[in-house]
């Protein structure tokens, strides 16, 4: 057994994972792997056949950037699994297994917890189990496949309290095929497909399991609290905590319309596109050529290069027609089905949830995160849910820090939550 490292206070913590992170940027030009690796290779851009539903392929050991540091607290490896699209097809996926040093001092075996990862892109290269073993990626060449991995603050604070942690990385991340963004029920599926594989390498099938995730994790994370006993039934999960999770999709499409944020919202298209023959059809006819390449470039892009290129546009500029993708959405049953069929809150929650969010979000609008809350405590009678509201303010309005705010301050709070869950 690995010898265990003294503890660290949380802000030593939380400041030495931000320098190790400045210290380590890497052009990701120098970092790319091979594209078609042999398994084994340090890589993530393996590719091998599907495993079997529920049973995980081979571990290959990984690296995080805190190695050979004193934040170096786990053993890490790299697996491919298979989950199920939004229509039951099976995909690959691949996801990092962090194996804690420290002890678990809680009730019971040494538990496990899933990581649903924030918006990390649409490329390869902006897969988390990539990016984490840097800790970012800045490419001047292609600035747009620059990438981070804020995730690894939760999963080290997990990690710290004697959790092994898995972070999987979403299907067409890292693995053949396209990612589907914002697609709930695909990247949730993933979610909880991954922490049925990773107890499967841990010998641990029936260990206790908590899941955790912030805005695209945090909606990932909210379709396994509805859904994980009847979808991966084995699965012993206790708890889940989700933070400002998107799943009122017109909201967010009216929201991110000649925002900074609309570069989201062409991914969002983009994934729409791929998924529904009608959908594709009236898009292709209404883009202009301008609107195909900038969906198209997309695919192409890590989030910190989604921005730029698209912010504040209008989507109106974008179609031969004139009208916003939101008029579009108005017209289209197809989408609005779809987008019902991706909202959270339409069931209570099968496990204790923490609800936590900004009403400053830019992104994510607050009293859509409220309403959420308000749904599942109606759903569930009041019971097994409980909500973090951070109120409006004007500073964080003005700095745009509404969003990222949860996935950072209240990541110690959340992780608390989830040990007492654990321990109760």
């Amino acid at each position: 057994m690995p010898a265990i490292k003294p503890r660290l206070p949380l802000m030593a913590v939380l400041a030495g994972t931000v320098l190790a992170v400045a210290a380590t940027v890497t052009p990701a030009t120098a970092a790319a792997p091979d594209p078609s690796p042999e398994p084994g290779q340090d890589s993530v851009l393996w590719s091998g056949p599907l495993p079997e539903h529920g049973v995980p392929g081979p571990e290959h050991p990984t690296r995080v950037f805190t190695d050979g540091t004193p934040l170096d607290i786990s053993d890490d490896t790299i697996f491919t699994y298979s989950t199920l699209t939004s229509d039951n097809t099976p995909v690959p996926s691949t996801a990092l297994l962090m194996r804690s040093h420290r002890p678990w001092t809680g009730t019971g075996g040494r538990p496990l917890a899933v990581i649903a990862p924030v918006t990390q892109g649409m490329d390869d290269a902006c897969a988390f189990s990539r990016v984490v073993r840097t800790g970012a990626l800045l490419d001047p060449v292609h600035p747009e496949l620059s990438a981070t991995a804020p995730d690894y603050f939760r999963a080290h604070l997990l990690l710290d309290r004697g959790i092994d942690v898995v972070v999987t990385d979403y299907p067409g991340l890292g693995s053949p095929g396209l990612h589907p963004y914002m697609d709930n029920v695909a990247t949730g599926r993933a979610t909880a497909d991954a922490g049925v594989a990773a107890l499967a390498l841990l010998g641990r099938p029936d260990a206790p399991v908590v899941a955790t995730g912030h805005s695209q994790g945090g909606a990932a994370t909210g379709w396994v609290a509805e859904n994980a006993h009847g979808y991966t039934p084995q699965l012993n999960l206790r708890a889940v905590a989700v933070s400002s999770p998107p799943h009122n999709f017109r909201r967010l499409t009216v929201d991110a319309d000649g925002s900074l944020a609309m570069g989201l919202m062409l991914m969002a298209t983009d994934t729409q596109m791929r998924q529904s023959p009608s959908i594709r059809a009236e898009m292709e006819r209404i883009l202009t050529d301008e609107g195909r390449r900038m969906i198209a470039d997309m695919r192409r892009t890590c989030t910190p290069g989604v921005f730029l290129p698209t912010a504040f546009r209008r989507s109106s500029s974008l179609t031969t027609t004139g009208e916003s993708l939101v008029d579009v959405i108005d017209r289209m049953p197809g989408i609005q089905a779809e987008f019902r069929r991706q909202e959270l809150g339409t069931r209570a929650p099968e496990v204790p949830v923490l609800l936590t969010y900004h009403m400053s979000d830019p992104l994510v609008n607050g009293a859509d995160s409220r309403a959420l809350g308000e749904s599942w405590r109606e759903h569930g009678d009041g019971r097994g849910v409980t909500v973090i509201e951070a109120p409006d303010s004007p500073v964080a309005r003005s700095l745009m820090t509404g969003h990222p705010d949860p996935a950072v301050t209240h990541v110690p709070m959340i992780v608390d939550w989830l040990v007492g869950q654990l321990d109760g």
